[in-house]
């Protein structure tokens, strides 16, 4: 899919331009920009930070990072850059392909005061710039309460999944065309894993009443239906708790359970030791691999 010629998006995100001042832009998996609105893709801060190198490297990487951390937990993630400004960076996956991430902010929680800016011009001064130019384009830069910015972030991320979700469902339909049912089951569960899924759900997708869909469904596969989410949820939960810093609590939401007891049980049952045991033995394991 390719995100960056989707007119609509252009549309909404120069709209939200105009309302709030606020760019938003689309960095592809590989690290392709694209331009997603007419306007400026930095905001006049960020402008004069990225002229020189240092700032510039620094920018890209908060950037970069912000990204993974997207890309790992399938989460927006709003973060203070190295310039201290705020920063968003909104996940897209089509198919359970991450595909890159919808980049917004350059903004202030705060209005800017006097304070604030000889903190930041502290925080700013090995890259010796020009503290009249820096002053003025900082106390112009756009303020976004914390639940302003929480709103931007929902309804950017809204738009985003919307424009994915519809091809991800023609992508389903036109494989569904050409696999037999159950393939095509375990392709929906990949890519919608972190939903609630229920048989009566999926079998209805491909046109089948709940108990021949579990009949089928456990001969072709070998397991039951909730079996077989629950052991991909728990795949997908080993590899956040190996590489993520997310809490035990945040892992369970993310890969789909719907409490954290059920999640502990699920994962008991099939590791045979507690999701926060099997973490620290992953820890230890990459530690002594490392040495």
């Amino acid at each position: 899919m390719e995100i960056g010629n989707k007119k609509i998006l252009r549309q909404y995100y120069s709209i939200l331009y105009k309302l709030l001042g606020v760019n938003i832009d689309f960095v592809s998996a590989d690290g392709e920009i694209l331009k997603l609105c007419e306007y400026e893709r930095f905001n006049d801060f960020c402008k004069l930070v990225r002229t020189t190198e240092k700032g510039r490297k620094a920018c890209d990487a908060c950037g970069q990072e912000a990204m993974r951390q997207a890309r790992l937990t399938g989460r927006s993630v709003i973060y203070d850059c190295h310039a201290g400004l705020v920063d968003i960076a909104i996940p897209l996956f089509v198919n359970q392909r991450f595909i890159g991430c919808l980049a917004s902010g350059q903004i202030l929680k705060r209005f800017p005061t006097e304070t604030s800016f000889l903190a930041l011009w502290k925080r700013l001064s090995a890259l010796r710039l020009d503290e009249r130019q820096l002053r003025k384009r900082y106390f112009t830069t756009p303020v976004l309460a914390e639940e302003k910015l929480q709103a931007l972030v929902d309804l950017v991320a809204l738009i985003g999944n919307y424009m994915v979700e519809s091809e991800s469902k023609l992508l389903f339909l036109a494989e569904f065309n050409e696999r037999n049912k159950i393939s095509a089951v375990r392709q929906y569960i990949e890519r919608h894993y972190q939903k609630k899924l229920s048989v009566g759900k999926v079998a209805s997708l491909v046109g089948l009443s709940s108990s021949r869909f579990s009949h089928l469904f456990k001969n072709e596969v070998g397991a039951g239906f909730v079996n077989y989410v629950n052991r991909y949820r728990i795949e997908k939960a080993k590899e956040l708790l190996t590489a993520s810093e997310l809490t035990v609590t945040e892992i369970a939401y993310t890969v789909g359970f719907q409490s954290l007891p059920h999640f502990n049980r699920i994962f008991r049952k099939i590791e045979r030791c507690a999701p926060n045991i099997y973490k620290k033995a992953e820890k230890v394991k990459t530690k002594a691999e490392n040495v």
